[in-house]
């Protein structure tokens, strides 16, 4: 009887050593659990420039408006200026009215505005077509100085704002792309010139030196700001 019942509990005691070392050999101990999580990749960005880079480098405005510190090159007006910077309509009329008053009471109706609109808002629209964009201050003491200040006889200030615009546009890529056009010799034929937006104004006028330093100064006089300079530029440094 002995006998037997050892035989029975046995298999039953090997059975129970059995099932837990198996339930044991599967649990595994929470204190030993490592949970590996996917690292998100560390995206670096570029901060945005408190001030926009030199678009030359042997560009280095001075106090005068006519030459480079460097090589003494004419030098009135920077590339970045010239193209992409952009002097708000309100800022346009505020710099007529303080200066040419005559010009503050100007409006000329434009068939896609609802009402007649102001010089600085004539000047705006003329900067901005499809084929070409430009800073318009730059339009407006371009044409100021063509027209010397007097409003047009015909009324159509837009037609002249919009005019030179384009061309002063074609001047600048005239001489930008100098380099990569065989035919064409700009940058030989006048060493004297820094870069394309001062060229643009030059030839504007004709190459006519004199008249660049007008330019120069009465853009500083209308806007308080060095038309050598890119916005924010630390004249300092």
């Amino acid at each position: 009887m002995c006998r037997y019942r050892r035989i029975k509990i046995l298999p039953f005691a090997l059975y129970m050593i059995i099932f837990l070392t198996a339930c044991v050999g599967n649990e595994t101990p929470t204190s030993t659990i490592i949970t590996t999580k996917t690292r998100r990749p560390t995206i670096t960005s570029t901060p945005f420039p408190t001030s926009w880079p030199t678009s030359t480098s042997t560009l280095v405005p001075t106090q005068s408006c006519m030459t480079n510190e460097q090589y003494s090159k004419l030098f009135i007006l920077h590339n970045e200026v010239f193209s992409y910077a952009r002097v708000d309509e309100e800022i346009l009329d505020e710099a007529l009215s303080n200066n040419y008053p005559e010009w503050s009471s100007f409006r000329q109706k434009l068939e896609w505005r609802e009402e007649p609109v102001s010089a600085g808002i004539i000047f705006d629209d003329a900067s901005f077509a499809e084929s070409f964009q430009l800073n318009p201050a730059v339009t407006l003491v371009t044409v100021g100085l063509h027209l010397d200040w007097k409003l047009p006889t015909d009324s159509d200030l837009f037609s002249i704002a919009r005019s030179a615009g384009e061309k002063l546009d074609g001047l600048y890529w005239d001489y930008a792309f100098d380099d990569v056009d065989d035919q064409t010799q700009i940058k030989t034929e006048y060493p004297e010139v820094a870069n394309a937006a001062t060229y643009s104004i030059y030839a504007f006028f004709e190459y006519d030196q004199a008249i660049l330093e007008d330019w120069c100064e009465t853009y500083v006089k209308l806007f308080d700001e060095s038309p050598l300079y890119l916005p924010n530029y630390d004249k300092d440094k």
